[in-house]
């Protein structure tokens, strides 16, 4: 099932699209480019890509869609990916950046719906630790705006190595279990046990929302004759097939 027949979503909405990290991003970056034609004349949808710098190749978004949020990078290290997003000067940030974009939506939506489609890596250090602070703050952003009227949804990619032997890889492997769990735990908040709560800097967030409203966890293997940038742009033609057009 498509992620365009999810409860409350019209392909008519407006839409924010977001990728996280690496690999996130490079789905994204490769998305603009398949509908990049169409692209000027549809002011309903808005894209951006949140990483860090070390990791951008560039080719089809404006450096005005491209959020960074360290420069040093992560080193596929995901603890390290959360502490510089819950840094309060990047926390606030990002948090300004999407606050101004999410009024820009309402203005254009109204009370009508307004959807959110995040694609996120889970294996590296930026996508696969930030994925739940974001997306929270993403709920906590539309609470703020006093509007209740939207959808968040997701693609969870998750490309793995034959070769676990790697450091490199076996560090990935780890981030994506740990990845997993979370994303799980937060796809199933029923409890006060289940609540997401956290404070960064001055500010508390607390939401009794799933993360999503609905995802898909997507694994590729990376053989020896498969390349990274071309698993970005099947996952890109993924997207638009199930959820653009």
């Amino acid at each position: 099932m498509g992620l365009q027949l999810s409860r409350n979503m019209n392909q008519a909405d407006p839409i924010i699209i977001v990728g996280l990290g690496g690999l996130g991003g490079g789905v994204i970056d490769s998305l603009k480019g398949k509908i990049k034609p169409d692209y000027d004349d549809i002011d309903r949808v808005e894209m951006r890509i949140v990483d860090m710098t070390s990791h951008i190749k560039n080719t089809h978004m404006t450096d005005d869609e491209i959020i960074i949020l360290d420069p040093r990078g992560t080193d596929c290290d995901r603890t390290l990916g959360q502490k510089i997003f819950r840094t309060e000067s990047v926390y606030e940030g990002i948090r300004s950046e999407f606050k101004t974009l999410i009024e820009k939506m309402i203005s254009i939506a109204g009370e009508d719906h307004i959807n959110v489609l995040i694609a996120s890596g889970i294996v590296g250090g930026t996508g696969g630790g930030i994925f739940v602070d974001f997306t929270y703050m993403i709920h906590d952003l539309f609470k703020e705006c006093h509007h209740k009227n939207y959808s968040i949804c997701a693609y969870m990619f998750d490309a793995q190595s034959n070769d676990d032997q790697e450091e490199k890889n076996h560090r990935m492997k780890l981030n994506g279990q740990t990845a997993l769990k979370e994303l799980q735990h937060h796809m199933n908040i029923t409890t006060h046990d289940h609540l997401y709560q956290t404070i960064i800097g001055q500010r508390k967030v607390t939401c009794r929302k799933t993360l999503f409203e609905e995802y898909k966890h997507i694994s590729f293997c990376l053989e020896d004759d498969v390349k990274l940038d071309d698993l970005k742009k099947r996952m890109s033609t993924l997207m638009i097939e199930e959820f653009l057009y």
